[in-house]
C-alpha cells in the first residue's frame, strides 16, 4: 500500500511539473557572454572545440583532451570587442498615476564600451593519462555605460 502511494505521489508531481512548465514565461537576460577564449577557435568558428583544438585552450573547452597533446603547448591572445548600444527615445513617459510627464535625459549616447578579452593557456602532457593545464580567460565581463544624467 505504501509503495502505491509513493508511486502515485511521484507520478502526480511529474505530471504537475510538465503541466506547469508549459506556462512558464520566457526569460531574457541582459548579460554579455564572451566566446573569445581562443584565437585559433575564433579562426575555425569553434568547429570541434569540444574535442580539443590542439592548442592550450583545451584547458577551457575540454580538459580531458589535454592528454592528446604530445608536447607542451602555450597559446595567448587578446581580442578587442567594439560593441554599440544605442537607444532612441520615442515618447517615454512617467506612469500616468505619477503625472504622466515625459522622461528627461535624452537618448544617452552610445552605451557600448570597448573591451579587450584576454586568453592565456598552458597545457602539458605529464603521462599517458595525466596532463597539467593552466588557463586565464574572461568568459564574461563586457560593460555598457550611457551618458551621465540619462
Amino acid at each position: 500500500m505504501k509503495q502505491k502511494i509513493t508511486t502515485f505521489f511521484f507520478q502526480s508531481c511529474a505530471l504537475a511539473g510538465l503541466l506547469l512548465s508549459g506556462f512558464a514565461p520566457s526569460a531574457h537576460c541582459g548579460g554579455f557572454a564572451i566566446l573569445e577564449q581562443s584565437s585559433r577557435g575564433l579562426g575555425q568558428a569553434f568547429a570541434g572545440a569540444s574535442v580539443g583544438l590542439g592548442d592550450g585552450s583545451s584547458v577551457f573547452y575540454n580538459p580531458a583532451a589535454m592528454v592528446e597533446i604530445e608536447r607542451a603547448k602555450t597559446s595567448a591572445g587578446i581580442t578587442p570587442i567594439f560593441p554599440s548600444a544605442e537607444f532612441t527615445n520615442k515618447g517615454s513617459t512617467i506612469s500616468p498615476a505619477l503625472g504622466g510627464s515625459p522622461l528627461l535625459g535624452g537618448d544617452g549616447g552610445d552605451g557600448g564600451e570597448t573591451g579587450y578579452v584576454p586568453a592565456l593557456y598552458y597545457a602539458r602532457k605529464m603521462t599517458d593519462s595525466f596532463a597539467f593545464g593552466l588557463g586565464i580567460n574572461a568568459p564574461f565581463g563586457l560593460s555598457s555605460k550611457y551618458d551621465s544624467g540619462w
